[in-house]
């Protein structure tokens, strides 16, 4: 089955909202009848989870979601849309659901997979050919986190030592799943043909990688995408091991602070639950906040600097109450003060007063929950280790000397390892830029001197590997 032509998006995320509305739920509904259910895998879970909500389902006929890997009740009455990667593991649940003396759990089944199946799991999948309305190779094995930001969903292609060889082959299965998907990625964006691969000179792990990725685009034949032609693309390979101390410098962004501090949770780390700093002792809501990017605040702050972002929604939330004066003048029962004309106008605007100050409110609580977890845990003082640790001169510009520097580094582990909450993740952090710094050749005196500050269980000084 070949997919559906697709518009131009404006951007990644909302191109793969997209093709799942289009090519996966209104392609399955318009063969079906009623109400359908939606089967996921843990893999396809992730995928959809940050583009699609529980409402956006409902209007899609979509009536339940349902794990593959749980045992489920059977619907004989609905069309069953299974979305899965292209697993033996998981095509093997699809065809165990048609397999056996009992009566078939579905009316019928759409089968779509994040990637391309190979013959095993093709015969599997001829078991149920009886039911089986559709089989779709999306080739969306990867995570649309933003309208210009994604994941491979491959957290364990990112481990690399402080001390690992440039350009090592550290896993080439897992680097080339990652170039698989990464072929995907383009394809998708329309940007299969004419793909130019670019990396470090001398980069052996790169440079087999950028082969394979153009191997895949060729062999899937590119283009498909939501993007149009896309000729003169560059795609850019940066072996991680050519430097390891950049993703352990703090950045404070508004986003990377409320990953870095505070406790974000769900498949796509975009709900946090915390309690308002001004309220000392004060439970957690029960309610998440969700970092999405139907929330517009969050669109517009979340790169900024986290200092620029508290000067905003000062600003933003002072314009508010300003402007809603006598909706909030009446709020507040002194609506005998104004005439009838504008007690209707306050009223017209009392909804709209409540909704921007909900979501202003909601962003000045993430916001101060998350500078007081920074000055918790001290990250002022450890962001300027950091940069020092990264550029050799302190903050005044002179050339650090190296023996200070490992005084400064010692307190500060120190501190860190002493928190009363035993979240040692930031002391870690600085412990493993400074070997990073140092190239991965830390001498015994300095080991010795970390680690007694530190105090690492086993498990951490393995990870540090000086």
């Amino acid at each position: 089955m070949s997919l559906a032509a697709r518009p131009a998006a404006s951007g990644l995320r909302e191109l793969v909202r997209h093709i799942i509305q289009g090519d996966v739920l209104r392609a399955s509904a318009a063969k079906s009848r009623g109400w359908m259910v939606l089967v996921l895998d843990a893999a396809a879970a992730r995928v959809l989870t940050p583009v699609l909500g529980l409402y956006d389902l409902v209007e899609e006929r979509v009536t339940l979601v349902e794990s593959l890997e749980k045992k489920r009740q059977p619907f004989p009455d609905m069309t069953a849309v299974y979305v899965v990667a292209a697993t033996s593991e998981s095509v093997a649940r699809v065809a165990a659901d048609w397999r056996g003396p009992t009566a078939d759990p579905y009316a019928d089944a759409h089968v779509f997979t994040l990637d391309v199946l190979g013959d095993g799991e093709m015969a599997l999948l001829r078991e149920m050919a009886r039911k089986l309305r559709a089989l779709v190779e999306l080739r969306l094995d990867f995570l649309a986190l933003e309208a210009r930001a994604f994941s491979l969903d491959e957290p364990r292609a990112f481990r690399v030592a402080p001390g690992a060889a440039r350009g090592a082959a550290l896993d080439a299965p897992r680097d080339a799943a990652c170039a698989r998907k990464l072929a995907n990625l383009l394809a998708t964006l329309g940007a299969g043909a004419g793909v130019v691969v670019r990396h470090r000179a001398g980069n052996a792990r790169a440079r087999a990688c950028g082969e394979r990725l153009l191997d895949e685009l060729a062999r899937g034949g590119g283009g498909g995408g939501g993007g149009g032609a896309a000729p003169g693309v560059v795609v850019l390979l940066v072996d991680r091991a050519d430097d390891v101390l950049t993703p352990l410098v703090h950045e404070y962004s508004y986003q990377a602070l409320v990953q870095d501090v505070l406790p974000v949770e769900g498949a796509a780390r975009d709900r946090v639950r915390v309690a308002d700093a001004a309220a000392p002792g004060a439970p957690p809501p029960d309610d998440a906040y969700v970092l999405s990017d139907r929330d517009a605040r969050w669109v517009e702050l979340r790169h900024a600097h986290v200092a620029a972002v508290v000067r905003r929604l000062r600003a933003r939330t002072r314009a508010v109450l300003v402007s809603n004066r006598g909706a909030a003048d009446l709020r507040r029962g002194r609506g005998g003060d104004l005439s009838l004309g504008e007690m209707a106008a306050a009223l017209r605007r009392l909804p709209e007063f409540r909704a921007a100050t909900a979501q202003l409110d909601a962003h000045m609580t993430l916001a101060r929950a998350a500078l007081a977890e920074f000055q918790r845990h001290r990250l002022l003082e450890q962001s300027q280790l950091e940069q020092t640790l990264a550029t050799g001169v302190d903050a005044d510009g002179a050339e650090a000397r190296p023996r200070d520097v490992l005084e400064a580094v010692s307190l500060q582990l120190a501190a860190g390892a002493a928190d009363d909450r035993g979240d040692r993740s930031h002391a870690l952090r600085l412990a493993a830029a400074y070997v990073a710094a140092a190239g991965g050749r830390v001498a015994e005196a300095e080991r010795t001197r970390l680690f007694d500050a530190l105090r690492p269980d086993a498990r951490d000084a393995r990870r540090l590997r000086c």
